[in-house]
């Protein structure tokens, strides 16, 4: 009966969320619209927050799980994002946005982390382990971004296609390096 329970206070605190936002959805409204008891409640969740963390922060890392590439894992991302548009606009426009920003940093980093460690496995691109978390910082930074541009503008945007330009380009960068020595002055 628990895991029933569990299962019922998840599926009906995304339904509010599809509603309103995060910060107008409290335990009693939650409870009752379960047809549970505020205890109750409390006996599977800390508060709003844990259960958001159970049903839409965890489930985006996995989401962009046991994927090859960081393209596929960004795109999936992505689809999981768009198939909760709104709950995660509705997170997104209260105070819990910096929880999703911070997870979603969180897993730029591993999909970042993956791809590196999959390229700098091979001699030639080996790397010691400072300039990893740096090229990984850097990278993670920029897709995060990317992400949180995406959800201030609401989820418009087509961020699958942004994602297979972007591959595009970054192809092209270690060219455009390799041709130009690094002691070279740049104008922009």
């Amino acid at each position: 009966m628990s895991h029933l329970t569990q299962k019922a206070i998840e599926a009906t605190f995304l339904s509010l969320l599809e509603e309103k936002p995060l910060s107008r959805i409290t335990v009693r409204e939650l409870s009752a619209a379960c047809g549970i008891n505020r205890k109750t409640f409390y006996n599977h969740y800390d508060g709003l927050d844990t259960l958001l963390e159970q049903v839409l922060l965890r489930p985006m890392e996995a989401a962009a799980g046991g994927s090859c590439g960081w393209l596929d894992a960004f795109c999936k991302l992505a689809a999981f994002l768009q198939e909760q548009k709104k709950p995660v606009l509705h997170v997104y426009a209260c105070d819990a946005r910096e929880c999703l920003q911070r997870r979603l940093e969180c897993v730029a980093m591993q999909i970042v982390k993956g791809q590196l460690a999959r390229v700098c496995c091979c001699p030639e691109t080996a790397t010691d382990e400072t300039e990893q978390e740096q090229a990984c910082a850097f990278y993670a930074a920029g897709f995060a971004g990317m992400f949180d541009a995406w959800l201030r503008g609401g989820m418009e945007e087509d961020i699958a296609a942004r994602l297979r330009m972007l591959e595009r380009g970054l192809c092209a960068l270690p060219r455009c390096f390799v041709a130009m020595p690094s002691g070279e002055n740049y104008t922009v």
